[in-house]
């Protein structure tokens, strides 16, 4: 009946999209003729209006010559998601189906009915057009980013999770990296500082963000009816821009890599906008293991790459007496104290606290300084807070009396300084004065 312009069919966006058929003129004038009376009320017609009419007559012209064709240009004219084409496509390939076997049973040819049954239809481009306009509405839109920020959400707690797991792990591994490179006779010190946990709030945050945008960006698409490539470009602008604002007034402890981390927050939202998650695809890919693990392994586990390596050998200004023994010092960051282990057969045993500097990637003690800054015994619970307050790092000595009744150097370690924290947001450390 559309096909012999008995009616007329269009695309009504509610709460579910239909489609709504009225009686054209023709058919109206037909049922007249024949008699033929509507039930309940008047028939009423929905004539075709003569620029329509002119603008199918037009388009007839370079009309495809099969089904086929028909729906392959109609659905390259849809700035629609996969989703939406999808049914579109199936649905206008059952109509001409529909109208080409009416067509058929009232004694047309195969190839005639299926002609007709497509020029009942219009060009494609433009059934395509007003299919769009119908489909993409403003509260669509709305409703359909609202939800796509729920699953962004949901994203970046799977992004969270993932680094918060591997923060928990960092310490360790730090350490276990320390004793493994010992074993090769180089020694590396590994600061537990403000900075590098900072620093590891804005790498966790910038895999939230990539794991949100990635997640979002195909559902937004979905919700929306809009086209995974038509949104792109405006939900990476948007999301870039609401992060990278949280990143600048987010309160911190600064320095030049704790920038890094924090700017590639937004950074890491648009890199999984246009790496967002394809049909069938994970959202976390052994590909992309693989790609960011030396990422994860450099701004996490390592703290902050600030490394540097040291000689237990190296004196300081006034250097003892250096003793075989199996002594050493072990720092326990968790609970802020200094143990010390294999002193048997020493006695009066001391850590004297030098003022350590850098030199390059080395740690040396700081020859400027002729004594020691301070001096502890393991007896008395020194812990980290009782620190002088300064911006050093400490290079600390272990000295014991001997049998000989000398005092020897009996081993070497490094310490963070104990400095307060000092919080400050990205954009006051970046515009403020330097």
């Amino acid at each position: 009946m559309e096909a012999q312009r008995l009616i007329r069919a269009e695309w009504e966006e509610g709460e579910k999209t239909r489609r709504l058929y009225r009686v054209a003129a023709k058919a109206a004038i037909l049922a007249d003729s024949h008699g033929w009376r509507p039930l309940g009320h008047p028939m009423t017609s929905d004539p075709v209006s003569e620029e329509t009419a002119q603008d199918n007559a037009n388009a007839t012209n370079a009309l495809p010559l099969d089904p086929a064709e028909y729906v392959a240009r109609l659905d390259g004219a849809l700035a629609l998601s996969d989703d939406c084409r999808s049914d579109i496509r199936n649905e206008i390939r059952d109509h001409l189906e529909d109208s080409s076997d009416g067509y058929e049973r009232v004694g047309r040819s195969p190839e005639e009915a299926e002609k007709l049954a497509i020029r009942g239809l219009g060009s494609p481009e433009l059934l395509a057009s007003r299919i769009v306009k119908e489909q993409l509405t403003r509260r669509r839109l709305i409703s359909g980013s609202g939800s796509a920020i729920v699953s962004a959400l949901f994203g970046a707690a799977i992004g969270i999770l993932a680094a918060g797991v591997a923060i928990f792990a960092a310490p360790l591994l730090g350490r276990v990296l320390v004793n493994a490179v010992a074993t090769l006779g180089l020694h590396l010190y590994l600061p537990d500082t403000p900075e590098w946990h900072s620093q590891q709030i804005g790498l966790v945050a910038s895999f939230a963000a990539f794991f949100a945008a990635r997640r979002s960006t195909p559902l937004a698409s979905q919700w929306t009816r809009r086209s995974v490539r038509a949104i792109k470009a405006g939900w990476a602008l948007c999301g870039a821009i609401l992060l990278a604002t949280v990143a600048l007034l987010l309160p911190a402890s600064l320095d030049p890599l704790v920038a890094i981390a924090y700017l590639a927050i937004p950074v890491a939202w648009v890199l999984g906008t246009w790496r967002c998650q394809g049909p069938g695809d994970d959202l976390i890919s052994r590909r992309g293991v693989i790609q960011v693990a030396p990422v994860i392994a450099l701004f996490l586990f390592v703290p902050g790459m600030r490394a540097w390596y040291f000689s237990p050998s190296t004196p300081v200004p006034a250097p003892l007496p250096a003793a075989t023994s199996n002594a050493s010092i072990f720092i326990d960051p968790m609970n802020s104290t200094l143990r010390v282990s294999g002193t048997d057969g020493w006695s009066d045993i001391k850590i004297e606290g030098w003022a350590a500097a850098r030199q390059g990637l080395e740690m040396t003690p700081d020859m400027t300084r002729l004594d020691s800054v301070f001096e502890a015994t393991p007896d008395h619970g020194f812990t980290l807070s009782d620190l002088p307050g300064s911006d050093n790092d400490w290079w600390l000595v272990l000295t014991g009396v001997g049998p000989d009744g000398a005092r020897h150097n009996l081993g070497v370690a490094l310490l963070p300084s104990n400095r307060p924290i000092h919080l400050q947001s990205l954009y006051g450390w970046l515009v403020g004065p330097k």
